[in-house]
C-alpha cells in the first residue's frame, strides 16, 4: 500500500500543467465600441491580463469581474466585455488607447484584447482573431471568410499585439524592394494636403526604410495614418515590435501640402523597424539608430542634400548639449520626461550610432556598416545589449563596441560631438569640409559603401 501511495503521489508530481489548445477571440468592431468574446480551450486560465487598464468589467455566464492594474482574476474558459471608445475618441485621442473618429478608429491590440499568463501557452497553440463589423487592419494579414475578417496567430504574438484599426477610408499602396510587401491605410477625417501628396510622403519614408535593410528588409510592416487637428504634418508616431512590425503615425488636418516635403517623422518612426526590440528598452540606442537614419537615409536616397541633414543632426547635437546640463547620455535617458532631455537621448543616441557605423566601416574597407549589424539580428526580435554588442564586433572583426559605448554613455552627454563631427567635415551649422580628414569616410557613409 506504501508503495502505490508513493507511486501515486510521484505520477501527480509528474503530470503536466494543463496548457490551452486554442484560444478563439471573436471581435464586433462598430462606431465606439469592441464587443469581445474569448473561447478557450484546454484549460482554464485562473488570471488574465490587459495593458494599462482597470475598471473594465468582465463576464463569464453568471460570474462578474473587473480587471484592476491590468490583471482580471477570473477562472473562466469563455469571457465576454466590451471596450468602449466612446469617450477616449472625443477626450483623450490616445494611440494606444484609441485615437480617430467614430466608425474609423486605431487602438493598441493589447489595451482591448485580454490575454492568459503566457506559461499556459504552448507554441503550438491555435490563436484565432475574428472580427465582424468594421473591417479590421492589423499587423497580421485577415482572411475574408463569410462575414468574418479572420487573423491566425502563434502564441508568442499575443505578447506584442501591435496597432489595430478600423474603418479606414483608404488603402494606399507601396512600392518597394522585392520581398517587401508593407501596406498602409488612412483612417477617415478631412485633410488640407491631398491624399496624393500624403502618399508620396508615407512611399518616400517607406522606400527609405526598406532599402536600409541591407538586402532583407522586413517583410510586412503595417502602417496606420491618423488624421489629427494640427498644422504640423506629423506631429507624432509611434512603432509597436509585434511580428511583424506595426506602425500608428498622426497626420495634421490643417498642415499645408508643400509641408510635408521637409518633415521626417515619418522617415524616424519607420526607421524603428531596422532595429529589434532591445531588453530594458534603452531609449538612447532605439532613439539613437532611428535619428541617425533619418538623417542618413533620405541622402542615399537623393532626397535630399547632405549638407541639409548632416545640419539637422548637428542642431539636433547643440540642443541637446543644452538640455543635458552636465549630465550623462544614462541620466538624460533616465529622466528623459521629467526633465525633459529628448533631444539629448536621440541626438546623443544619434551619434553614438554614426560612431559605431563609421569604425565598421573603417574595420571592413568600407564593404559592412551599422545596418548589417541590424539585419543580422533582425530575425531575433529582441536582443540584449550585450548581444547587440557582441554583434558590432563581429562583424567589425575587432572589439569596438564597448570603447564606444563608454565614451558615450559615461561623463558629459555629446561630448564626443565636436570631434567626430568635426573629423568627418562636419561644422556646426551642417557646413561641409571636403578637406577635413575624415570627409572621405562622411561620403562613404552618403552612399552607404
Amino acid at each position: 500500500m506504501l508503495l502505490l501511495a508513493v507511486g501515486l503521489l510521484a505520477g501527480c508530481a509528474s503530470a503536466p500543467a494543463p496548457h490551452l489548445s486554442s484560444l478563439v477571440y471573436r471581435i464586433e468592431a462598430t462606431e465606439t465600441r469592441l464587443s469581445v468574446e474569448i473561447e478557450a480551450q484546454g484549460a482554464k486560465p485562473a488570471r488574465w491580463y490587459l495593458v494599462g487598464e482597470s475598471n473594465l468589467r468582465v463576464a463569464s455566464g453568471e460570474q462578474r469581474a473587473t480587471v484592476k492594474g491590468g490583471v482580471l482574476r477570473l477562472p473562466a474558459e469563455h469571457l465576454s466585455y466590451a471596450y468602449s471608445l466612446k469617450s477616449r475618441l472625443q477626450r483623450s485621442q490616445s494611440l494606444e488607447r484609441g485615437a480617430g473618429v467614430p466608425g474609423s478608429f486605431v487602438v493598441r491590440g493589447d489595451r482591448y484584447l485580454l490575454v492568459p499568463r503566457p506559461g499556459i501557452l504552448l507554441p503550438e497553440t491555435r490563436v484565432e482573431l475574428r472580427f465582424k463589423g468594421l473591417e479590421p487592419f492589423l499587423p497580421w494579414p485577415c482572411v475574408r471568410e463569410g462575414e468574418e475578417w479572420v487573423a491566425r496567430l502563434y502564441a508568442n504574438d499575443l505578447r506584442q499585439l501591435g496597432f489595430h484599426a478600423f474603418g479606414a477610408r483608404r488603402r494606399i499602396p507601396l512600392q518597394l524592394e522585392e520581398g517587401a510587401r508593407w501596406e498602409v491605410v488612412l483612417l477617415a477625417g478631412d485633410l488640407l494636403a491631398s491624399d496624393e501628396r500624403i502618399e508620396r510622403w508615407i512611399q518616400e519614408a517607406a522606400q527609405e526604410a526598406a532599402r536600409l535593410g541591407a538586402g532583407s528588409p522586413r517583410e510586412r510592416v503595417a502602417i496606420v495614418l491618423v488624421p489629427t487637428p494640427s498644422g504640423e504634418p506629423a506631429p507624432f508616431g509611434r512603432v509597436l515590435y509585434s511580428e511583424p512590425r506595426s506602425a500608428a503615425i498622426y497626420v495634421g488636418q490643417r498642415a499645408p501640402e508643400r509641408s510635408f516635403a521637409g518633415d521626417w517623422l515619418a522617415t524616424h518612426e519607420l526607421m524603428h523597424t531596422l532595429h529589434p526590440r532591445f531588453d530594458g528598452q534603452p531609449r538612447w540606442l532605439s532613439e539613437g539608430i532611428a535619428a541617425y537614419y533619418q538623417c542618413l537615409a533620405p541622402i542615399r536616397s537623393g532626397r535630399e542634400r547632405p549638407e541639409v541633414l548632416w545640419r539637422v543632426l548637428a542642431q539636433g547635437v547643440a540642443t541637446g548639449q543644452t538640455e543635458a546640463l552636465g549630465r550623462s547620455l544614462q541620466e538624460v535617458a533616465k529622466a528623459m520626461h521629467t526633465l525633459p532631455a529628448y533631444s539629448a537621448v536621440y541626438w546623443g543616441g544619434a551619434l553614438l550610432a554614426l560612431e559605431v557605423d563609421l569604425e565598421i566601416r573603417r574595420a571592413t574597407e568600407g564593404k559592412r556598416g551599422l545596418e548589417h549589424v541590424l539585419a543580422a539580428l533582425r530575425p531575433r526580435g529582441s536582443v540584449t545589449l550585450r548581444e547587440f554588442g557582441r554583434s558590432v564586433d563581429a562583424l567589425a572583426g575587432v572589439a569596438i563596441w564597448e570603447q564606444i559605448r563608454r565614451a558615450h554613455l559615461e561623463g558629459q552627454a555629446l561630448r564626443r560631438a565636436k570631434p567626430l563631427l568635426r573629423g568627418l567635415g562636419i561644422g556646426p551649422g551642417g557646413a561641409l569640409d571636403s578637406k577635413a580628414p575624415g570627409a572621405k569616410w562622411r561620403l562613404r557613409l552618403e552612399r552607404g559603401s
